[in-house]
């Protein structure tokens, strides 16, 4: 604390560091977290969709292969031929 002679108080002496810089940083590093974040959960989000299509794939699959009694697929499969044509 520096005073003038009378004893008015005149300000402080001690290290002066300019933190705006600091705080410019820290928000730059937030803001690229929460991007890498983002990210993450978008790659998350879109693999966990691809296997949700993949399975409806192999399901379809099946389905065609071993058709359900009564459905028109499996009705299809075990239509005759006109007569007159080979099958």
């Amino acid at each position: 604390m520096v005073t003038e002679a009378s004893g008015i108080f005149v300000g402080y002496i001690g290290p002066c560091v300019d933190i705006d810089d600091v705080k410019t940083t820290e928000l730059e590093d937030l803001a690229k977290q929460k991007l890498e974040t983002i990210g993450a959960l978008a790659g998350g989000i879109a693999h966990d969709f691809n296997k949700l299509l993949g399975w409806r794939h192999v399901l379809y699959n099946q389905s065609l292969r071993h058709p359900r009694p009564g459905t028109l697929r499996c009705k299809a499969n075990r239509a005759k031929p006109p007569r007159g044509r080979p099958a």
